[in-house]
Order: structure tokens, then C-alpha cells, then sequence
């Protein structure tokens, strides 16, 4: 059988993966894109590959796959479709150049059984683990009669705890001791993912008792022969209560494997509160990040679930080959630096929030990784990058034309309403095919961000003769380029103050936030906008 370095030369080298992770899921994506003929370099961080390597040297396109174990990434250079990555094997360094990179590492567990103040015994087990033990007789017992799982009263529980207590304890009832007392103590009950309000009722109808805390928690008291006694009162009866467990089982905490924050920062992801590299962004799904070309999944973006295993598997496949057949591409104009005006103050190198613009002697924008958003030139103390189709004056041109077509007797006032185009755009759309209409004298400017959304447009479309501006970004949490709605917020909250300043009412710009999903939200808004323009009057035409 040909070498990995034999097999995959030249154009190909430069459009391999480079995976990391040594996890199932890790292996499937391998399996997979080996068997499209993709070569793929896995590295893993430690000298543990698992099970994955006997299956993977025996796949039939094997020569396409470099394993690399006690490989960690250093560094990383470039941007979407060419990567120039820095490994370091025991203190061996080398350059790899990929065209995507896929973070598959495991999350990590940690036992909650310290935290309720008891000691692990063959009574007392954690989540994760419990059947492995019980089933092997570790932690068997004779007859046991009653059973606690005590779930997301140390910590905020994570949905996969929750699907796993839920599924421990429908076994236990349905499958094992048929008389067996199951109670799961449970606070803030995670049943928002696929199937989980299905597994609920499923479990309470087999007669799992759920017993709910809003307040005060549950005391703790391990016996000498380690069963557990849980004392409590009902929060609406107030009557205490004592649940005598002879097995009790622990949640766990769900937390990213450390290396996993820090090829966050290396690579220049933006992570969630908990510290896994995805946003809670509807953007991001399934398994994009802010960075193009840059993908997690697994364990590295917080899933767990078995089931939900086959389903990253086959996202992140499907994701890459979309990249590489341009599908994601982002078409239109992109953003230019002009060297002439430019006095590298790596403004745009700070806030690009996907990384697009790249250092060589001056700052030079990557078409490739460019995605329109425009935080770039809004943000540029020089005015030195801008974006063809985005300009400030193209926009005045804009204005100039919907002017243009407003007699000068009419007494509607003429709004400009710059829209992202990826919620307000989406919305309005779909109010059209509700039957529902923008109001008379609201006109829509379509921008790809609110981010964008310079003080010089604002301007433009007052000085272009609107009578009110309003200026509708996605929520806080899902802008696509995170942090857009923020910035567009702090311009309209400075021009504002601007208004107020020269005499002129500063109500006549106003932001909202409004999803894709919320047609009648803005409809609502721009005739509450409109009536707000009308009562304080039009401009001089």
C-alpha cells in the first residue's frame, strides 16, 4: 500500500482536512471523507488513539490518512480554503496546509458526588457510568428497592445529563427490578433538545417519580453502609419528607476538554460562557464557527448524545463538501483597504470578527474569508477600506432615488430603514407572502450587517431627506458577525445624542431588534415608527 505522502501531492496536500480528535466521532468523519477520497491528517493531542487506529488502517483509501498522535497546533496562519498550520510532535515542529479544520475532541465529565457532600461506594454511583458498574456487579446489589438520581441541584444541568438520567431510570423500571422506587431530584429539568420532552413523559408514565426544587435544595445524609437518605420538603404541600435510597447516582458536569479552549484562542474562535467553541448563535448551527472553514462538533461544541453522534457526523461531511465545492461562498463585492489612505492601525485586523483580514506589509483583506459585513469600514478611523457596493455614497444614491420618487406635497413622511439581511430582509419577506405590507413611506436599504451600519449612513439618509431612520439588527446573541447589532446600537445611541445637539428631535431614529421569524413584529414596528414621524412632523422638502 502507497504512503500517505505518496498518495496525496501537490493540489491535493493543500486540500486535506485537518482533524482533531480521537473520539467516535472523530473516526466517522475520517471514515467518511477517506471513503470521498479526501485525504485527511488526524491529529491527536495525546499518545492515546483509542480504538480508532485498527479501523481506520484497514479502510481501503487508508493511504489518504496521516495519523498523528502526542500532536498538538501551535499556530495557525491563513484563512479559509488555505491554512498554514503549526504542529508540534514532542517537540517537533512541521507546517501543514489544509483547506478546512474540523474539531472533534470529547467533552469532559467531572462527578458531582463530592458536591452533595457524599463518597462514591457500591451504593453511591455517577451518571455516566452507572450500568457499566451495575451490570459487571461492582455495584450490585441483592435487592435493591429504591433509587435516586440527583440531577442539576449542585450545577445547572446540561440536556445530555438530563437525557441520561431520564433513560438510566426508564431502564431501571422497565427493564430490571420491575418493583424498583425511582425518584430523580432534579431543579431546572433540561428538556428543550430533540426527543427529551418525549423521554419525559415516557419515563413518568413507566412511574418514575420527578420531584422538582424551585428554592431551597434537598439535605444529603450518607448512613454507614453508604445508602443515602434525602430529606426534603414539598414546596407546595410543605410537608418534609425522607427518600431512604439504597443506590443513589450522580450527574455530572459537562465541560470542554481543555485543549479545546486553547485552540479557541490559537485559531480565534469565539467560545460560549461554559468555554466550548461555538456561540449559542442560530448562525452557527450546525457545526460552523465564526471562523469560515474552521468546524466543531461533538464534544467540542457541547453534544453528547449518542444518537445525536450520527447526525454530527454526517453535518460536518456535508459542511465540508459544501466548502469545497464553494456552495458557502459569499458573493458580492468585498471589502477593499486602500494603501494610500491606510496608516496600519490594524483597526480592521482587531474587529474582523472572521479573521479575514491578513498581515503581510500592509493589511490586505482575504476575498475568500470576507464576508460583506462591513464592521471593517464602519469602524476605520481613515475611511480607508470600503466596500464597492457599500459605500456611504452608494447608499446616498439610494436615498436620493426613493426621494426622487416622493412628491414634494406629500405629507407621509419618508423613513429609511436599513435592514440586515439576514433577519429584518428575511422578515419582511415573509410579512409579503403573509399578505402583510410595509407601510406607506418606509423604505427598505438591505445591508449584509447592521455592523456595517456606519454614523455615515445614518447621515446619508437624513441629509438625503428622510424624515425618521430606523434600523433593524438581528438579537443580541445571533448576529451573524456576533457583535454587529452591538456596534450598529452605539452608532444610533452617538448620532442620537448628535440630534439632540443640533435642535433636532432625536426620536426620529430608532433601533429595534427583530428575527427572521417575526414578520407581524415588523410590521408593527415600522407603523409604530411611522406614526411616532408623523406626530412629530416632516422636514422642510
Amino acid at each position: 500500500m502507497r504512503t500517505f505522502y505518496e498518495a496525496v501531492t501537490g493540489d491535493l496536500m493543500r486540500e486535506q482536512i485537518l482533524l482533531l480528535g480521537n473520539g467516535a466521532i472523530a473516526a466517522g468523519i475520517a471514515t467518511s471523507l477517506l471513503s470521498r477520497k479526501i485525504p485527511v491528517t488526524l491529529a491527536i493531542h495525546n499518545h492515546d488513539a483509542g480504538m480508532l487506529l485498527k479501523p481506520l488502517a484497514e479502510h481501503p483509501d487508508a493511504c489518504l490518512l496521516d495519523i498523528r498522535t502526542d500532536t498538538r497546533v501551535r499556530h495557525c496562519a491563513g484563512t479559509s480554503s488555505h491554512f498554514q498550520i503549526v504542529l508540534d510532535q514532542k517537540n517537533r515542529q512541521s507546517v501543514l496546509d489544509c483547506s478546512c479544520i474540523v474539531i472533534a475532541e470529547n467533552a469532559v465529565l467531572t462527578s458531582c458526588i463530592s458536591r452533595y457532600g457524599l463518597k462514591p461506594s457500591s451504593h453511591v454511583h455517577v451518571l455516566s457510568n452507572f450500568f457499566q458498574n451495575y451490570e459487571t456487579g461492582s455495584g450490585h446489589l441483592s435487592s435493591p428497592k429504591t433509587v435516586a438520581i440527583l440531577l442539576g441541584l449542585a450545577v445547572e444541568s446540561h440536556p445530555h445529563m438530563a437525557q441520561t438520567a431520564m433513560e438510566t431510570a426508564l431502564k431501571l423500571r422497565t427493564e430490571h427490578e420491575m418493583g424498583m422506587d425511582i425518584c430523580i431530584f432534579t431543579r431546572n429539568l433540561k428538556v428543550a433538545a430533540f426527543g427529551l420532552e418525549t423521554l419525559y413523559r415516557k419515563a413518568r408514565d413507566a412511574g418514575v417519580t420527578f420531584i422538582k426544587f424551585s428554592d431551597a435544595s434537598p439535605t444529603f445524609h450518607q448512613q454507614p453502609d453508604g445508602t443515602v437518605d434525602v430529606s426534603f420538603t414539598d414546596d407546595i404541600s410543605r410537608i418534609p419528607f425522607t427518600f431512604h435510597a439504597d443506590i443513589t447516582i450522580v450527574d455530572e458536569t459537562v465541560a470542554p476538554e481543555p485543549y479545546v479552549q486553547e485552540l479557541s484562542r490559537i485559531f480565534g474562535l469565539n467560545m460560549d460562557a461554559a468555554g466550548f467553541a461555538q456561540t449559542e448563535n442560530i448562525h452557527r448551527l450546525s457545526v460552523c464557527t465564526n471562523r469560515k472553514a474552521i468546524l466543531v462538533t461533538g464534544g467540542s461544541r457541547g453534544v453528547l448524545s449518542e444518537a445525536a453522534c450520527h447526525n454530527e457526523i454526517q453535518e460536518t461531511v456535508l459542511t465540508i463538501l459544501s466548502l469545497m465545492k464553494g456552495v458557502q461562498a459569499m458573493t458580492g463585492h468585498k471589502a477593499e483597504i486602500s494603501l494610500d489612505t491606510c496608516i496600519h492601525c490594524l483597526t480592521c485586523y482587531r474587529l474582523c470578527p472572521y479573521h479575514a483580514i491578513v498581515l503581510e506589509k500592509h493589511p490586505v483583506v482575504d476575498s475568500n474569508a470576507c464576508e460583506r459585513c462591513g464592521v471593517c469600514a464602519a469602524e476605520c478611523p481613515r475611511k480607508a477600506i470600503s466596500i464597492e457596493d457599500l459605500t456611504p455614497s452608494a447608499i446616498s444614491q439610494q436615498v436620493r432615488q426613493i426621494r426622487t420618487g416622493i412628491s414634494p406635497a406629500s405629507v407621509t413622511p419618508m423613513i429609511v430603514a436599513f435592514c440586515c439581511n439576514r433577519s429584518a430582509v428575511q422578515a419582511s419577506h415573509q410579512a409579503e407572502l403573509s399578505g402583510l405590507s410595509i407601510p406607506e413611506g418606509v423604505f427598505i436599504i438591505e445591508v449584509p450587517c447592521a455592523g456595517g451600519i456606519s454614523l455615515e449612513y445614518l447621515m446619508a439618509a437624513f441629509t438625503g431627506g428622510a424624515d425618521g431612520v430606523l434600523v433593524v439588527t438581528c438579537h443580541e446573541g445571533n448576529c451573524h458577525s456576533e457583535r454587529g447589532n452591538i456596534m450598529a446600537k452605539k452608532r444610533v445611541g452617538e448620532l442620537r445624542n448628535m440630534l439632540a445637539h443640533i435642535g433636532t428631535e432625536p426620536e426620529r431614529i430608532l433601533l429595534k431588534t427583530i428575527a427572521a421569524n417575526m414578520p407581524a413584529e415588523l410590521i408593527q414596528t415600522a407603523q409604530d415608527f411611522k406614526r411616532r414621524i408623523t406626530n412629530i412632523g416632516i422636514c422642510n422638502r
